[in-house]
């Protein structure tokens, strides 16, 4: 198996398109590893994939290490834990000096490679300002784990850093609404840690890994309608994905009836260009026979044909199918599907396995979507894997997204062996937390673990739909052709709990907003000192712009809260450049036009003065542009 990983892997590099490299230069770059000519300011531990070289979880609330100056020349690493479980050693405090301070700052990075299923979170504060909250993927103490790892990184600005003493403090935090009942569930063990400082300024501010997210907007189930169009800018702006080269699905089904789509079918996609938003596709519906000679029949090459020709320039990537053993389907049409679109489809246009919903029964043959070795086949035939997951089911260890992934996607080096876009996932009004995480909120939290699950391994994940009964994020009892997409209602959260959507603004403005990050530094430093509070800015004008025109460029200023109580967050931000500025500010609100104020004529001089107060687990996002004097 682990040859024939191998091998997959390889192959699904070989086919990546050269526009692959245009799209995504730009992260490959932010992802995972510092770069090279980067200068080590320190390493603890030794690059083996194992934490044997450090001592075990040591009973005390707060382990402090001093980073010794000789650090290059250790040999022995017992001073330092193995990792951290919160009900034994949930904080840790790194010590070290520096001689001055990096131009463009400097990236924490671990490499994870033992995790629990529960998504142990860890918040990184340096000089008591809090920089970063990891959230760490895992499948807990199985064979799985072995053969999982994966790096993190935390980029840390310049102005948290200082000449002489600093000190780096780690927690293992709890999720936000659970008890002591999970500390015993929030543990990791890393490989090393490390400290790097930056040579050139960050392309990114990660906290953890670059991830994208995204849902689906469409009137009824598929109705890519003018409807529809309408309320694309408030759903991506509400959610705080907008302009950052997030995704978004369009599922053209062939079945479904034309008018859903057709008509408007471009004009919904250049909306969602205008935005710089990416869009994943699926068209051919799979219920047929494949001819004689087991090939696709002429009717089904010509409706593809016809769909790339129309839509081709617009999308980014192809979805093969859509969980085919639940819907009865057959591998061999799969397999033909893959291999038809591979040969005609753009070269910027990748292809992504099925929707895998893992079904046990079904298809043809029958159960052959839950059967690893059947998937691979597919596998080799696409550029970017999938998985759908709903509640607590990504941990599975039959069925779950996370593991069935692992089974056939894994290697000895790092994440996955090729990427992950998921295009469903989330929960419904049913859905609930493990009972043993004493979570006072199950319905909120069941769906914040998934999600932060997906943060930790996944590289591009969708919520379902954002308008669906029992899943959506948004109300949706309304009358689609004269409703005010203005008046469009935050899907109520279950028994007076958070909303779904609270939850998914909270974790997108903290992980999923993109850019160059710009220099702030807080005018209230004293009472925002070890709290957890995170504040991105960003600059889309660093990111490549996406095929089609269209298309605008923006500052997003993201004021996020983790904190169970109000914090008040009073930042100055560098921007771009001197002048005014003017946009929207979005924040908590029923509606989304209670959520949001226009922003009109704020000056900066280039600094910019915000305060924001956040109630408990809010989040507060500024969309700014500078103003064209007339």
């Amino acid at each position: 198996m682990r040859n024939r990983v191998k091998w997959v892997w390889m192959i699904s590099i070989l086919m990546v398109p050269v526009a692959w490299f245009i799209f995504h230069e730009h992260e490959k770059k932010i992802h995972g590893k510092a770069a090279e000519k980067n200068e080590v300011i320190w390493n603890l531990g030794l690059d083996d994939n194992s934490s044997n070289e450090f001592s075990s979880y040591p009973k005390q609330q707060t382990s402090v290490v001093a980073v010794p100056s000789n650090w290059s020349k250790q040999s022995n690493w017992k001073a330092i834990p193995k990792g951290m479980k919160r009900d034994v050693n949930p904080n840790i405090r790194l010590e070290f000096k520096l001689a001055s301070i990096p131009k463009y700052g400097a990236e924490l990075s671990f490499k994870i490679i033992q995790a629990d299923k529960a998504v142990p979170q860890m918040a990184v504060w340096s000089n008591n300002t809090m920089v970063g909250m990891l959230q760490i993927a895992g499948v807990g103490k199985t064979s799985l784990s072995k053969t999982y790892k994966e790096s993190y990184q935390v980029y840390i600005p310049k102005e948290f850093l200082r000449t002489g003493l600093n000190v780096l403090q780690l927690s293992a935090v709890r999720c936000m609404w659970c008890s002591e009942a999970e500390d015993s569930s929030l543990w990791w063990e890393w490989d090393y840690l490390k400290l790097a400082a930056l040579e050139e300024p960050a392309k990114e501010p990660l906290h953890g890994r670059y991830v994208q997210m995204g849902t689906m907007v469409a009137e009824g189930d598929f109705g890519y309608t003018v409807n529809a169009i309408r309320h694309l800018p408030t759903v991506l702006k509400w959610l705080g994905i907008a302009y950052s080269g997030n995704v978004m699905r369009t599922a053209f089904w062939s079945d479904v009836e034309p008018h859903q789509w057709q008509e408007s079918g471009l004009t919904y996609m250049q909306t969602l260009k205008d935005y710089n938003m990416r869009i994943v596709a699926d068209y051919q519906n799979t219920a047929f026979k494949l001819t004689a000679n087991q090939t696709l029949p002429d009717d089904i090459k010509r409706n593809i044909d016809q769909f790339f020709r129309k839509y081709g320039s617009y999308i980014n990537y192809y979805e093969v199918d859509n969980e085919p053993g639940l819907f009865n389907r057959s591998k061999a049409v799969n397999l033909a599907i893959a291999d038809y679109v591979n040969s005609i489809k753009p070269k910027h246009v990748l292809t992504i396995s099925p929707g895998w919903a893992y079904w046990p029964t079904g298809g043809q043959p029958d159960g052959w979507e839950r059967d690893a070795h059947q998937r691979m086949e597919i596998e080799q035939k696409t550029q970017l894997t999938n998985g759908h997951s709903y509640g607590l089911s990504y941990a599975d260890d039959e069925g779950g997204s996370f593991k069935e992934t692992l089974k056939i996607l894994n290697d000895e080096h790092e994440g996955l062996a090729k990427q992950m876009l998921v295009t469903e996932m989330g929960a419904n009004d049913s859905h609930t937390d493990n009972p043993d995480y004493g979570s006072s909120q199950p319905h909120a939290s069941v769906f914040d673990r998934i999600m932060r699950a997906h943060i930790g391994f996944a590289d591009v994940f969708l919520q379902h739909a954002a308008f669906f009964p029992e899943y959506g994020l948004f109300q949706d009892n309304f009358n689609w052709s004269t409703h005010d997409p203005v008046d469009t209602a935050a899907y109520p959260g279950i028994n007076q709990e958070d909303s779904r959507l609270k939850t998914y603004r909270r974790l997108a403005l903290a992980y999923a907003t993109h850019g160059a990050p710009l220099s702030y530094d807080y005018l209230n430093a004293s009472s925002i000192a070890n709290k957890k509070v995170y504040f991105r800015a960003v600059n889309t004008a660093t990111l490549p712009l996406l095929p089609a025109k269209g298309a605008t460029n923006k500052i997003l200023l993201n004021f996020v809260n983790f904190e169970t109580s109000t914090q008040t967050m009073y930042v100055r931000v560098t921007m771009p450049e001197k002048g005014t500025y003017e946009g929207e500010r979005i924040g908590a609100g029923k509606t989304f036009g209670l959520a949001k104020t226009n922003v009109q004529e704020v000056w900066a001089g280039p600094d910019l003065d915000l305060r924001v107060e956040l109630g408990p687990g809010e989040a507060v996002q500024y969309i700014l542009n500078k103003k064209i004097e007339k």
